[in-house]
């Protein structure tokens, strides 16, 4: 039985394949399949949206993945944390959240923004920062590319 792993696709996918290349797994893919061929018979890839791989874990679809503890916590999902890999787009660094606004904004920390929306990928893990500082706000789910209203 092959062990069926999923890889993030999209600006994770060239780092996650570099880093299983180092560890001596050679993965094959190209932009359009859902399958990925490896150096390994026993192991088989599929690319998918780093944001829904715990649910493809959880739900038995995949064996283990890759992807950010980010999506994982914000998934809410019975998945184990195997290990913290440190790797991102373009660096090894970890990479941080933060709450930003302009400069000389008049949001100048969280308590700031009781009763202002916030858009995010990451709803239920803002919906638990906000709610944990005790800070009513509506959180609302983004694509990642929000403006002004």
């Amino acid at each position: 039985m092959k062990i069926r792993l999923g890889i993030p696709k999209g600006s994770l996918q060239e780092s996650t394949l570099r880093l299983l290349s180092g560890a001596g797994l050679e993965v094959y893919t190209n932009g359009r399949s859902y399958a990925a061929g490896t150096s390994d018979p026993e192991i088989e890839c599929m690319p998918i949206r780093a944001q829904e791989m715990a649910r493809y874990v959880a739900h038995g679809t995949l064996d283990a993945s890759l992807t950010g503890r980010d999506w994982v916590m914000g998934s809410r999902l019975d998945v184990e944390v195997v290990s913290d890999l440190t790797y991102a787009k373009h660096s090894r660094g970890k990479v941080r959240w933060v709450l930003a606004a302009p400069e000389g904004s008049r949001f100048r920390q969280a308590e700031d923004l009781q009763g202002c929306t916030v858009a995010t990928e990451l709803v239920s893990v803002t919906r638990a920062y906000f709610e944990g500082k005790g800070i009513q706000v509506n959180v609302e789910f983004s694509w990642g590319a929000t403006t002004r209203a």
